[in-house]
């Protein structure tokens, strides 16, 4: 088994590379979309999943899976432009444009493997699942990984301990950098006046507290959460990131924050999820809920 800290051989650079960045659920998308091709397609893959402010958990840490896992950064597959072709949602780096290939002009399967039969391996980077995927595809993508033991004990363990099943009614209330997308408290009114179970997930701490302050709500207890990657700015400042790239979201997510998201989200899957946004972490725990993840 390679570890996350291993460097891509020129072996390994003969590769498809699945590319995870962004928060968890996007860098799942990505890799859950990449292992689907290698259940239809075969081929050799790897995967990058670099430690950086959007996500900072080690892949190994989260999961474990058959392939070998490098921690470099988009910038990084620069130098070896004219060995890939790089389907990616956008060219955050600017590489040649005769080596991208926007991935939302590919619409359906017989496409991608149109790609990867082309002369060069593939590098595969894209925040969002294909719209063309269904449920038996996500199941054989994430029948190939696993997710770290103690991380799905602690969640089985809390699931049993508080009777989460689907009669318990899920909130994933995103804030920090998209603070506006759910109001919380209008949902607090609600939840507060139903008979009904609920669990409710945040990113942020005074929304988890105020919440578990109700009768009928349950909260797994994080001790870390996202905060601002530069302290004095706003949540949606313009940002550059570690690998120079500018975003309107001033974030950062360290490692044990994520773990705990990762727990949150298999409890989330667990129960009867309302679709409170648009949210990836809120569409990853419907998936994981579809195929019995």
């Amino acid at each position: 088994m390679h570890s996350a800290a291993s460097i891509a051989s020129p072996v390994e650079r003969a590769a498809n590379v699945a590319y995870c960045d962004g928060g968890l659920c996007n860098r799942l998308n990505a890799l859950i979309f990449a292992l689907i091709l290698r259940h239809q397609f075969g081929r050799d893959w790897q995967i990058a999943w670099p430690v950086n402010n959007w996500c900072g958990a080690a892949f190994e840490a989260l999961f474990s899976i058959d392939l070998p896992v490098t921690t470099h950064p988009l910038p990084y597959f620069g130098q070896f432009q004219a060995e890939y072709y790089f389907l990616m949602h956008e060219n955050q780096c600017g590489f040649r444009g005769d080596r991208v290939i926007d991935n939302h002009s590919l619409g359906s399967m017989s496409a991608y493997q149109s790609a990867l039969a082309l002369d060069r391996p593939i590098l595969y980077y894209n925040n969002l699942l294909p719209p063309f995927v269904d449920l038996a595809m996500l199941g054989a993508g994430l029948s190939q990984l696993r997710v770290n033991e103690r991380i799905a004990a602690l969640a089985h363990a809390f699931c049993d301990e508080r009777n989460i099943d689907e009669r318990v009614i899920g909130l994933h209330i995103r804030k920090t950098d998209f603070g506006g997308s759910v109001d919380d408290d209008a949902l607090h009114r609600a939840v507060s006046s139903d008979s009904r179970r609920f669990f409710v997930c945040s990113d942020d701490e005074s929304v988890n507290r105020r919440f578990a302050a109700l009768p009928n709500c349950c909260v797994f207890e994080k001790r870390h959460f996202p905060g601002k990657l530069v302290a004095k700015n706003d949540w949606n400042a313009s940002t550059r990131d570690s690998a120079g790239r500018v975003f309107p979201y001033n974030i950062t997510r360290p490692g044990e924050s994520i773990v705990e998201a990762l727990i949150d989200l298999l409890i989330l899957s667990r129960t009867t999820p309302a679709r409170t946004s648009q949210s990836t972490f809120l569409g990853m725990a419907l998936i994981f809920k579809a195929v019995n993840y």
